[in-house]
């Protein structure tokens, strides 16, 4: 069993695309996916091991209580783009 990652807030594409060739993931590119979802997904797939999410999705005790047990990594996405120097 391939230890496996759920992306639940979109990614920039080159970002998505690694995930999926690295850890096989499951992407949410064209909106955030309700934590509702989530834990019906990790339900169905229990490969999962890690969940990505970003500061918009809000987890608060009882959504982390209700991560099944496979669910060994809960991270944060904090993208952080460098933005090109302006030549003076």
């Amino acid at each position: 069993m391939n230890s496996r990652l759920i992306c639940i807030a979109p990614l920039p594409e080159a970002v998505a695309q690694r995930a999926l060739v690295q850890f096989d993931a499951v992407l949410s590119q064209d909106r955030e996916m309700a934590i509702e979802n989530l834990l019906l997904t990790l339900r169905e797939q229990t490969e999962i091991v890690a969940v990505l999410t970003s500061s918009r999705i809000r987890f608060d005790a009882i959504a982390i209580a209700a991560l099944p047990p496979q669910v060994k990594i809960l991270a944060l996405n904090t993208l952080i783009y460098q933005l090109p120097r302006r030549v003076a």
